[in-house]
């Protein structure tokens, strides 16, 4: 027989008198509102003994708690030079949380706003800071947001985003204030181990990032990146969220302000560049590849597309908002010493063949966008005609062509000549140097060498396996022959065979790749035919 446990009288009480017994009072820190006074926040001042209570307050279930301690913070963080990193941690885990407590789109569309725009009150110092340890608390917390407030932080990062870029803008892309916002990105967004980290829970913060990197950084250049927060009054039933509480844009009756003319603040070629060594950096260390693509496609591609010369200018139709693109500029010398970098990066020991193979694909767009924007620049178009006829000739250089005539024989080998003019240019310009030359035809041996021993281990294994198929065939016709297996000099027959069989496949491969010229790779990964 089963027995059945029942609850105590006292229990029962208990459970009909509600909810209000069962949980402690609340904590005097927080009782310090009367009705009808608005709620005085505490610092750390008034806390004393080196206590933080912003972060209580600012993750306290109370929207007007939440409001004033939030005032009372950005006058607190504004009027100092320098914060403590744990007391900035402290901070922005209250702040995260009230973000968490939020409800309602328009709620949330102000708070992220307010959260992104506190940033322009603070001190260089306490602005890298704050925005650093943001990007940290983001990746610290991802893991734990669930799907139903994943939209309101994916908004916090934008508008957050937005706000960095507009905090640069605003001193006029000076280029320490955007040398050390790329630091930022990169110890705090981006790679703060310095690692490639696989499998980290973070990868969907750093693939929104990447998605809206570039979309941001244009409204900012073409000054678009003012938003309206809240509700519209005129509209009785627009929907919130079902939030008990709803933001509006204006009050009832009140007339909508002419929203004035967007001045464009456009991005100088150094800027663009320090803004995208961090995700360079990511490239050379990210082993994950749905980030690389995103990476390559959604920043780096969409960056060139507003280069000088580049389809923003050329075919302005082909590109999503070509107006704001063309504000994100980047010129031919840049192109080209960004080119450079990312084969030299590409080439170090030690780098993965995703990254290098990511970063080689860079230096081709590159080294082809440069070539378009120096032939943009030219005035009178010579430049221009040089590189479509110089394209044109590779062009009908792939084509398989008949056998030449001896009238074409001349003609060929002034081409030849021509061709060998032109890379001892590349090379001059590229250093004018014998060690310079000898370095980078070592880089660029390096992946086919990689190649020939592949070649040779799988060579080698077929081999082996054939050698032992066949001892094992002799083996067993010997048994049949009634000799009793082979002997010992059949067996030593049997392995100089295989032998000569490996040097003979070892021989030929080694001539079929001395075959290949250096100098002609090397041309055609600076020209981009690979």
């Amino acid at each position: 027989m089963v027995k059945l446990k029942v609850k105590s009288h006292v229990q029962q009480e208990r459970n009909m008198a509600g909810v209000g017994n069962k949980f402690a009072p609340l904590p005097p820190i927080l009782l310090n509102k009367k009705k009808g006074e608005p709620y005085k926040p505490k610092t750390p001042e008034d806390a004393g003994g080196g206590k933080n209570p912003f972060a209580r307050q600012l993750a306290h279930g109370e929207k007007d708690v939440r409001d004033a301690t939030f005032r009372a913070l950005g006058k607190w963080l504004g009027a100092r030079s320098d914060v403590d990193m744990l007391d900035m941690k402290k901070i922005w885990k209250g702040l995260f949380y009230a973000m968490w407590h939020a409800d309602g789109w328009d709620v949330q569309e102000e708070l992220a706003e307010e959260i992104g725009g506190l940033i322009h009150k603070l001190k260089h110092r306490v602005a890298l800071m704050y925005a650093g340890v943001f990007f940290i608390t983001s990746r610290r917390e991802w893991v734990g947001i669930d799907r139903h407030r994943m939209d309101k932080y994916l908004r916090l990062v934008r508008r957050f985003t937005s706000h960095v870029f507009r905090y640069c803008a605003d001193r006029d892309w000076a280029e320490g204030v955007v040398g050390d916002v790329g630091e930022m990105f990169v110890r705090s967004a981006l790679i703060p181990t310095g690692r490639g980290d696989q499998g980290v829970v973070d990868v969907g913060l750093r693939l929104h990032l990447a998605e809206v990197f570039v979309t941001e950084l244009r409204n900012v250049a073409a000054g678009k990146d003012e938003v309206e927060i809240g509700c519209d009054p005129d509209k009785e039933n627009e929907a919130n969220g079902g939030a008990p509480r709803t933001v509006f844009r204006r009050k009832k009756g009140e007339k909508r302000k002419a929203s004035p003319e967007p001045v464009p603040r456009p991005v100088p070629p150094h800027a663009t560049d320090a803004l995208l060594k961090p995700w360079a950096q990511l490239l050379q260390l990210e082993p994950h590849k749905t980030l690389h693509k995103r990476v390559l496609h959604q920043v780096f591609e969409r960056v060139l597309e507003g280069a000088d010369g580049g389809p923003a200018f050329s075919d302005p139709e082909s590109v999503e908002d070509a107006s704001s693109a063309v504000h994100v500029r980047l010129d031919a010398a840049t192109m080209k010493r960004m080119a450079r970098t990312f084969i030299d990066v590409g080439a170090d020991e030690g780098t993965g063949d995703l990254q290098r193979e990511s970063l080689y694909e860079l230096h081709i767009w590159f080294r082809k966008a440069s070539k378009r924007a120096a032939a943009a620049e030219g005035g009178d178009g010579e430049e221009e005609e040089a590189f479509l006829a110089k394209k044109e000739k590779k062009k009908r250089k792939k084509e398989p062509s008949p056998e030449p005539a001896p009238e074409e024989e001349e003609e060929e080998e002034e081409v030849g000549a021509e061709n060998e003019e032109e890379s001892a240019g590349t090379f001059a310009r590229l250093g004018s140097s014998r060690e310079e030359e000898a370095r980078i035809n070592s880089r660029l041996d390096r992946p086919r060498l990689d190649a020939f021993g592949g070649r040779v281990t799988t060579l080698f294994v077929m081999i082996s396996a054939a050698g032992y198929l066949m001892e094992a065939v002799l083996i067993r016709l010997c048994s049949w022959a009634d000799r009793g297996g082979l002997g010992i000099q059949d067996r030593f027959l049997v392995h100089a065979g295989w032998l000569a069989l490996v040097g003979c496949g070892l021989v030929a491969l080694h001539l079929r790749s001395k075959r290949r010229a250096d100098e002609e790779d090397y041309v055609a990964l600076e020209n981009g035919d690979v």
